[in-house]
């Protein structure tokens, strides 16, 4: 009961998220951030249990975007911790920006939705973004 409490606080904060099955989050991660390094976004997560999911898929949206994009296909690796640097938002200054993590597990999807987090790259990091985009 103690666990239902804080996960209804969590909720009504809007500090997570979550849909799929009532405490999928408890059974499946042990977090999901989000942080700026300026110019890049760094989405983290952890999952407690690899057995039975085939895959994650991470979906990114600004406060102005009407859907959610997909980002990127991560394959599970076998360490239980994942990093991915999105490093292709250089240009979108000023504007709040949400992930949304899918987890493939036994035939089923389960969706995370990290914090939003303000992204406001300067004028510099900006230029070095587009100066690393030349280069892929």
């Amino acid at each position: 009961m103690k666990h239902l409490s804080y996960l209804f606080l969590l909720l009504s904060l809007g500090l997570f998220h979550f849909t799929g099955p009532l405490f999928a989050q408890e059974v499946l991660l042990k977090h999901f951030t989000i942080s700026s390094d300026g110019a890049d976004i760094l989405v983290e997560w952890e999952v407690k249990d690899e057995q039975g999911i085939t895959e994650f898929q991470l979906y990114r949206k600004f406060n102005d975007d009407p859907t959610l994009k997909f980002v990127a296909s991560i394959p599970v690796n076998g360490t239980l911790k994942y990093k991915y640097l999105d490093d292709g938002i250089f240009k979108n200054n000023g504007r709040v920006i949400q992930y949304e993590l899918h987890i493939f597990k036994d035939q089923q999807i389960y969706k995370f939705f990290s914090i939003p987090l303000a992204h406001t790259p300067t004028s510099i990091q900006r230029t070095w973004g587009s100066i690393k985009s030349m280069f892929r």
